[in-house]
């Protein structure tokens, strides 16, 4: 029985990921596969809520954390309330390593 309550946890959040990429893939226009501002203002504009521009700004501001003008899909899933996705951190970390290993070869 418990293993039908976690399966069932473990669906729910893949749903919920699949719906956030669906989602982005709507959005996502540029070849980089991020959203640019003014795809989010277009679509945020034309919902019902009258959204000002210095409000859409403040969000993308917000969620934007390499501040490169556009809106990536860990970005967006933060956006969208989900927990951040830490995927980008790890390979960051793993190509620093793997250049020190290179320097490392290169001093032999």
């Amino acid at each position: 029985q418990e293993f039908c309550y976690i399966m069932q946890d473990l669906n729910k959040d893949m749903d919920q990921e699949t719906g956030y990429k669906e989602t982005f893939r709507v959005f996502s226009k540029d070849e980089e596969g991020c959203i640019p501002p003014d795809e989010i203002k277009f679509v945020l504009k034309h919902l019902p809520g009258n959204i000002e521009n210095s409000e859409i700004d403040d969000m993308i501001n917000t969620v934007d954390k390499n501040q490169d003008g556009k809106i990536s899909y860990s970005e967006f899933r933060v956006m969208l309330g989900a927990i951040p996705l830490l995927i980008p951190d790890l390979n960051r970390a793993v190509e620093r390593e793997r250049e020190m290993l290179d320097r490392d070869m290169l001093d032999r």
